[in-house]
Order: C-alpha cells, then sequence, then structure tokens
C-alpha cells in the first residue's frame, strides 16, 4: 500500500512538474516585463522632471528679459526727461 501510494505521489509530482516550470518561466517573463516597464516609467519620471526644471529656468530667463527690457525703456524715457532744458 505504501508503495502504491509513493507510486502515485511520484507520478502526480512527475505530471506536474511541466506545468509547475511552465507557470514558473511565466512568472519570470512577467516579472521581467514588470521591470521593464517600472524602468521606463522611471525613465520618464526622471525626463519629465528635466523638462520641467528647463520650463521653470526658461520662465525665469524670459522674465528676467522683460524685466530689464522694461527697465532699460524706462530709464531711457527718465534720462529723455532730464536732457530737456
Amino acid at each position: 500500500m505504501r508503495a502504491l501510494t509513493a507510486i502515485a505521489l511520484t507520478v502526480g509530482i512527475l505530471a506536474s512538474a511541466p506545468a509547475l516550470a511552465q507557470e514558473f518561466a511565466q512568472n519570470f517573463a512577467r516579472q521581467r516585463e514588470l521591470n521593464a516597464l517600472n524602468d521606463i516609467a522611471a525613465s520618464q519620471r526622471q525626463q519629465t522632471e528635466i523638462l520641467r526644471r528647463q520650463a521653470q529656468r526658461d520662465s525665469e530667463r524670459a522674465w528676467r528679459d522683460e524685466n530689464a527690457r522694461v527697465n532699460a525703456q524706462r530709464d531711457a524715457r527718465s534720462a529723455r526727461r532730464f536732457d530737456r532744458p
């Protein structure tokens, strides 16, 4: 009886081994794909942050340039006012 149980157990294990191996391979492939997707998402977040900082710098530079232009115009008007006899 024990021998029959051992044989049945061995046959059951051997029969399920290919299915377990296939499931392991599928899980491994899924995990690899998830890791790749996570890497892509992290890279996109990093690129978004770089672009956000660049846009902020561009905005600040545009503000400084406009401010300098307005100040130069104001200074030019003031200089003309003082140059009049």
